[in-house]
């Protein structure tokens, strides 16, 4: 592995996987510090659950190596596992099962369970448990399965979409959960479709592109370029007043977006559109989705 000036939890390098010829991986390495939150942007298809399977050692690697803890693939795959809980995007719940059989036996499988985070679980996820796993909502057994994936005391929790089929206020209380996560020192790498959320949880994400993971200063020509665009939505029956040359726009659903030129700040350009009442109006900080696409874009020449 290589050298690291930080302390990581997670180190992987050179990781590879094809699946019917097709590379879905592609000489990818990835670090995590110990007690970071590492978001994972990309939507369906691209290799995301793969990912976090290769990591665990539950798909295996065409090529690379991962060391967590004692454990390394290849070699102890099983120290990986002992030393991550992982909530898979699709759970397969025991649903001939009741409620409290499944919560046992997934628990089972981790040696210290952490009492607080089960108590929080316990009362943020209240389940029928004496009844059949199989009259459960989709809603309730996603519940079911995140007791189990956040109540182990294991250094690194790997989450695929934990917000999955919860209502608004059960995914502000898993918010919760996942904080005082963060503030006992654990471990987080997940992914979600909610990406504003995604933004406000994690202090970090990576962006799986063509099989690669850009993070970091590989990412932020592109993000210091969108933050010079100004999004606007404007009311009914408004439209944009003539602007200053050299401002591009782009025309979307929910608005416009404008790319002025070097020479103008985007405060000036946003200045501009003040009078009109917009119903949204704000440049800076991109959003993550606009920051995909945008690598996306980028990187089509590059792809192998």
């Amino acid at each position: 592995m290589k050298p690291s000036s930080h302390k990581a939890l997670l180190q992987a390098e050179g990781l590879s996987k094809a699946f019917n010829g097709t590379p879905v991986l592609r000489d990818l390495d990835l670090e995590i510090e110990q007690g970071a939150c590492l978001g994972l942007v990309g939507p369906n298809g691209t290799g995301k659950s793969t990912l976090f399977r290769c990591l665990l050692g539950l798909v295996h690697l065409d090529e690379g190596r991962v060391c967590l803890g004692d454990g390394h693939i290849p070699g102890n795959s099983l120290g990986i596992r002992k030393a991550a809980s992982f909530l898979p995007g699709e759970n397969t719940l025991y649903d001939f099962l009741k409620g409290r059989e499944v919560l046992d036996f997934g628990l089972s499988f981790y040696s210290r369970m952490d009492p607080e985070v089960e108590e929080l679980c316990a009362q943020a996820f209240p389940l029928p448990l004496e009844q059949k796993v199989r009259t459960y909502s989709a809603g309730m057994k996603q519940q079911l399965a995140l007791r189990i994936a956040l109540s182990p005391e294991v250094p690194l929790l790997i989450l695929d979409e934990p917000d999955k089929a919860l209502d608004p206020n059960l995914r502000e209380i898993l918010h919760s959960i996942l904080h005082r996560l963060r503030e006992k020192g654990r471990t987080l790498f997940l992914a979600t479709h909610h990406l504003d959320d995604l933004d406000t949880i994690a202090e970090d994400v990576t962006f799986l592109i063509h099989g690669k993971l850009l993070r970091g200063e590989a990412i932020t020509p592109t993000r210091k370029r969108l933050e010079q665009r100004v999004r606007v939505q404007l009311r009914e029956g408004c439209s944009l007043p003539p602007l200053p040359q050299g401002v591009s726009v782009h025309a979307y659903p929910q608005g416009f977006v404008l790319d002025p030129p070097p020479t103008l700040p985007p405060n000036e350009l946003a200045a501009l559109l003040l009078p009109l009442d917009p119903i949204r109006l704000e440049f800076g900080k991109p959003p993550l989705l606009e920051l995909y696409q945008a690598l996306k874009n980028h990187g089509k020449d590059q792809a192998p």
